[in-house]
């Protein structure tokens, strides 16, 4: 009986311990999943934090206070297989522990909201089928740091329901993003001005530091706080300039420029409105060093007053093409060391660089420049008087073995040497005959008729085997 008793707990122990294995087994082998689109489902691997979402169309829509997952804060990577063509509203909603996503290229568009408190993701990709992004797309994602964004047409900046009583801005609004690689060129980016200020933009993996743009329009923010740009140019064909579009750009030094560029403000609380500024203000806070206009102006007003006033702005030189210079065109720009003014001017308004106390104007002795300084007591440095060259052409004919040429020289020593012509070379047209004798043969002696040298000898002729004796007469002995 003992020994029936005994096998009996054996067996409930082989059987329970089974059974343990088998419950244990399913908790940790099946991953969760789930449906979070009509045609879109989800398994989520919670050893590995991997999430993956597959089928074809769009994602659900959801609300900050529904989550489409029960294990939103223990998700750590997110992989968009393809067939799935939207990223819903809120999806991703506060997935702290989120910090890559792979997104494939079947995506067209990103709802509201659907990245919103993704603190841990640091970098991520779009696509470029991603043709429409949302608003607050990636609101607080305080660690995002690097995006790359292709030439997406629809972004969000600022929205306003119900007239202005209520305005969101953007699709990257509150995020912490420094660096983003812009798939496209530097005139796309301009009229995708619905970003943050960051630090380094690339176009299409090349960071710039000389960027020329043809856009007509700049809009605010479009490069502001970059530390990569050093040198500008906006060609004749921009014409309207926001405010803040180069604001706080540490390294830019030299800006080219139209002089036809008009600044404006964009009023936000007033979706659309624009107030023209009276000064240029677009640069504030970068260090410009040179300013050069492109586009022949006429005249210098007090429309850049303010970009003159910059204070790493020492030196500047106005165009050739400038006939006026307005009434405080200058006026307080005391960083300014030097300006150059060309005989091209003819008319200075009295107060055109009151209160330049720190200001010598360079010019041409007896310009309308140096009369000017004269009268307003400002310190003038003549500039001498360009040399004009008047070269002396020397002509070097060609001969049988050098080219020739032309040398151009001038009364103050500069020369310079063109028209080249190719050497003649030689010719046979002279020919010497030497005739044969009774025992040497005769030939023809072929030279150059330019220089003389000799060719080539032919014609011989055979010796005529004549001998020509000469007697010396003798006289008889005495």
């Amino acid at each position: 009986m003992k020994r029936f008793a005994s096998l009996l707990l054996a067996i409930t122990i082989v059987f329970s311990s089974f059974a343990g294995m088998s419950v244990v087994s399913s908790a940790v082998d099946l991953p969760a999943n789930g449906q979070i689109g009509e045609n879109v489902f989800y398994t989520f691997d919670s050893q590995t934090g991997l999430l993956t979402i597959s089928g074809n169309g769009d994602m659900y829509d959801y609300s900050r206070y529904s989550k489409p997952f029960d294990f939103q804060e223990t998700i750590k990577t997110v992989q968009i297989d393809t067939g799935v063509t939207n990223i819903g509203t809120f999806v991703f909603f506060n997935c702290i522990n989120l910090s890559s996503i792979t997104i494939s290229n079947t995506v067209k568009s990103i709802d509201d909201y659907a990245f919103w408190g993704c603190e841990s993701l640091t970098s991520i990709i779009i696509p470029c089928s991603v043709t429409n992004m949302g608003n607050r797309v990636f609101e607080e994602c305080k660690n995002l740091k690097e995006i790359t964004i292709p030439n997406i047409e629809n972004l969000i900046e600022i929205k306003c329901n119900n007239g202005w009583t209520e305005t969101t801005i953007g699709t990257f609004f509150r995020t912490g993003i420094e660096k983003i690689n812009f798939l496209g060129t530097p005139d796309e980016w301009v009229k995708r001005y619905l970003f943050p200020p960051v630090k380094c933009i690339s176009f299409n993996g090349v960071i710039y530091n000389e960027i020329e743009l043809n856009a007509e329009k700049i809009a605010k923010r479009t490069f502001n706080n970059n530390e990569d740009i050093q040198n500008l140019t906006l060609s004749a064909s921009v014409k309207r300039m926001e405010e803040t579009s180069f604001n706080s750009c540490t390294n830019l030094k030299q800006i080219t420029i139209p002089y036809q560029l008009i600044s404006y403000t964009f009023d936000e609380w007033h979706y659309n409105s624009e107030t023209i500024n009276e000064f240029f203000i677009g640069f504030n806070n970068s260090p410009i060093e040179k300013i050069t206009f492109n586009d022949n102006p006429t005249e210098i007003t007090n429309k850049f007053n303010s970009l003159f006033k910059h204070e790493t702005l020492k030196e500047f030189e106005i165009p050739n093409s400038v006939s006026y210079i307005g009434d405080a065109a200058f006026k307080d720009c005391k960083n300014l060391t030097t300006v150059t003014i060309p005989k091209s001017v003819t008319r200075i308004e009295h107060n055109a660089f009151s209160g330049c106390t720190n200001l010598t104007v360079r010019g041409y002795k007896d310009s309308y420049a140096d009369t000017f300084c004269k009268w307003a007591g400002i310190p003038f440095e003549v500039i001498e008087e360009p040399h004009i060259h008047s070269f002396a052409a020397t002509v070097t004919a060609p001969t049988c073995t050098e080219q020739g040429f032309t040398t151009h020289t001038c009364s103050c020593g500069e020369s310079y040497v063109d028209t080249y012509i190719s050497a003649l070379g030689h010719n046979t047209e002279a020919k010497t005959v030497v005739k044969p004798t009774g025992i040497q043969l005769g030939y023809t002696v072929h030279s150059c008729s330019r220089c003389g040298e000799k060719q080539k000898v032919d014609s011989y002729t055979a010796p005529t085997g004549k001998q020509m004796l000469k007697c010396k007469a003798r006289t008889a002995a005495a």
